[in-house]
């Protein structure tokens, strides 16, 4: 989906043809106004270091808003600095999760933050999703566990302080 995204280039020109020849030409043009809508977003200066882009998650029968946090990288920084990004989610049965990641090269360093400690169950089975994942994408890597109260990572919170109501 990002890499659709980022290059402007969604839903494809291949995509789009056969929508177009099944009639559906509007649900194309939908497409690619919401991939321009989402592009404009993530480009707002307003949310400082971090480009910020909700997706939809379909859980069930509900969807719910999927935050992903892009770090912006500096103009000056070497090509082969690490890239910095967050995924928000809150999820019915485990309440708000924040997947904080880092990846340097073919390095990817995950923590996945909960506010009430995940079961062993389920992490052991994110553990092998996750170093299953590695394999296949030749990477190295690993994921930590966390629970705190608040989140250490808040890409908005230099955006929300300069956000006032008055009455």
């Amino acid at each position: 989906l990002l890499g659709a995204l980022y290059p402007g280039d969604w839903p494809g020109a291949e995509t789009a043809t056969s929508l177009t020849a099944a009639g559906r030409a509007e649900l194309a043009r939908r497409l690619s106004d919401d991939a321009d809508e989402l592009r404009r977003l993530a480009d707002d200066p307003t949310t400082g270091d971090w480009r910020v882009l909700t997706l939809p998650l379909l859980a069930g029968a509900t969807v719910s808003p999927l935050r992903l946090f892009l770090r912006r990288r500096k103009p000056d920084a070497p090509t082969e600095d690490a890239s910095r990004f967050a995924i928000e989610v809150e999820l019915s049965d485990l309440g708000p999760l924040q997947l904080d990641g880092m990846l340097r090269a073919s390095h990817l360093i995950l923590i996945l933050r909960s506010h009430h400690a995940l079961p062993a169950a389920l992490r052991t089975e994110i553990s092998t999703v996750f170093r299953r994942t590695l394999v296949d994408w030749r990477l190295t890597g690993d994921i930590r566990f966390a629970t705190a109260e608040h989140f250490a990572l808040t890409p908005l919170s230099s955006f929300l302080r300069h956000v006032a109501v008055s009455v």
